[in-house]
């Protein structure tokens, strides 16, 4: 038999089992072929046993006992074919794309080839021939695709043959088109978590947040297209790649290496293949890793970001700032990934309102920043939660003395006999505050010649952003004591082992 690998030819010859007998006068050997038993039955059918055999002084040779088994024959090689360049006849690259297998950069070894010219190539696919290619002379600038692969292992050959149809040289190579581990999305904050997609002219889309479905063609490793994700928190974007559990196989003779994407139950590689020691962590075998591929913006200064206020329907930016920010730039607001604003926007300045949302929901708003040309830029993401601030709690307060607290056009406020206040709040006026717009609960205490100001303040957690120095701020319910992570409630909403909706303080008092 022969076999060829990659490149490398070496010819097998089939030796089976048998026994021999010298013949020292005539210096002959006589030899029988015989089974595992070391029988012998020959043409007529007729059996001879070993004891017999060995009686007429015939031998086993030892080759044919191998670990203590005894071997039916075995395979001999003959000889290896270029084993003094060490390099293969025919060599080229492999390429792929749309589930199509190329082979390219076809070159061969002239000094091999130089005393036995290859007239003709056969190209085949799994072990049949579909192509014969007879102009040689630019075999290196053609390109060759196969395609019809089947599942598993796709076996590729490629064959020179001189004027006699002889084999000169041949090149064959398994191919597995690759499936990988799905990403494995688990550790991200999906809210602030977009997949990242470019065209055919490098260009990219991150506006899809993953907690919807990837895009069709987010990758295909097949393709040397592979995971692409980007995280926005706090002006700054990092950008991850997925690497899916894979073994491989270095070619020492051409400096090349076999990779293979493996399951995360296969934990001990191929015959000839390592696999990376990095998709073992913490004694859990990995399915892939995100490695980070770089952070957009310098850590100290957000080149984009916005003041965001949130109402019970309604969540509002205030203009864009930040380092990145200069003329020219176009803006587009995105809530969960669908795009709100319906014309262009240029101005950095311009306040941007999403409304008829739904109060109490948590939605990721993202800014994305493009250049003239439509090039992405950058962009700023984060999640919120419409106003959810709890209800003031007016029962401490004697109905008699106590009146609500509302501002006309002038800023002035407004106290009469009808803006008195009903413990169960059942009559409060209907935009007497809005959180979200910064417009607080207030009411005012008439009695005993004196007249006091309080301030609702709901139930709240905060987190101290370190970046931009600012702290993100949300209402909670009393039932919840326990923060967020990274973020803290303040002890003023515990009292007397009570936890509070919120309390009201006072602003200032007007009189003796």
């Amino acid at each position: 038999v022969y076999v060829e690998s990659e490149g490398k030819e070496a010819y097998y010859v089939w030796i089976p089992r048998y026994c021999f007998k010298l013949d020292q006068s005539k210096q002959r050997s006589d030899v029988k072929l015989i089974d595992v038993d070391n029988s012998y039955k020959d043409k007529d059918g007729k059996l001879t046993t070993w004891e017999e055999l060995q009686q007429e002084g015939y031998q086993v040779p030892e080759a044919f006992t191998f670990a203590e088994k005894q071997l039916p024959g075995y395979w001999a090689m003959k000889y290896t074919v270029a084993d003094v360049t060490g390099a293969s006849t025919i060599n080229y690259d492999f390429s792929v794309s749309n589930k199509t297998i190329a082979i390219k950069n076809i070159t061969v070894n002239e000094e091999i080839t130089n005393s036995n010219p290859i007239v003709k190539y056969t190209v085949a696919l799994n072990g049949k021939i579909v192509k014969t290619i007879n102009n040689v002379a630019n075999i290196g600038s053609q390109v060759i695709e196969f395609t019809g692969l089947r599942a598993g292992d796709n076996t590729i050959n490629l064959t020179g043959l001189n004027a006699k149809g002889e084999v000169v040289g041949s090149k064959t190579t398994e191919y597995e088109y690759p499936v990988p581990n799905e990403p494995d999305l688990s550790g991200f904050n999906k809210a602030v978590t977009f997949y990242v997609e470019y065209d055919a002219q490098g260009k990219e889309t991150s506006t899809k947040p993953v907690t919807q479905t990837a895009p069709a063609n987010w990758y295909d490793y097949g393709e040397s297209r592979w995971a692409n994700i980007v995280v926005r928190a706090n002006g700054q974007e990092v950008y991850y790649v997925w690497i899916p559990r894979y073994e491989f196989k270095l070619n020492q003779d051409d400096q090349r290496s076999t990779v293979k994407f493996i399951p995360a139950t296969k934990t001990t590689p191929s015959e000839g293949y390592q696999i990376p020691e990095a998709f073992t962590f913490g004694g859990k075998e990995l399915s892939g890793y995100w490695a980070m591929k770089y952070t957009a913006g310098d850590p100290g200064e957000p080149q984009f970001s916005t003041e965001i206020v949130t109402t019970h329907t309604t969540i509002k930016t205030k203009g864009i700032t930040g380092a990145g920010v200069t003329e020219g730039l176009k803006y587009n607001y995105y809530i969960d990934g669908k795009k709100a604003n319906k014309e262009e926007i240029t101005d950095a300045s311009k306040e941007f309102e999403y409304t008829g949302l739904t109060a109490n929901t948590s939605y990721t708003i993202m800014v994305e920043v493009r250049n003239s040309a439509g090039e992405y830029v950058g962009a700023y993401a984060k999640a919120v939660v419409t106003e959810a601030a709890n209800v003031p709690d007016l029962s401490g307060f004697n109905e008699e003395y106590t009146y609500y607290v509302e501002y006309d056009e002038n800023g002035e406020n407004i106290v009469s006999e009808a803006t008195k206040i009903k413990k169960d709040g059942s009559n409060m006026p209907e935009k007497w505050y809005d959180y979200g717009s910064s417009k607080w609960a207030n009411i005012v205490v008439k009695a005993n010649g004196a007249t006091t100001y309080y301030v609702w303040i709901p139930r709240y957690e905060f987190k101290l952003e370190q970046d931009t120095q600012r702290s993100t701020v949300k209402f909670i319910e009393t039932t919840k004591t326990v923060p967020t992570e990274g973020y803290q409630i303040p002890e003023a909403f515990t009292f007397g082992g009570k936890q509070l909706s919120g309390y009201w303080a006072m602003k200032y008092t007007v009189g003796e």
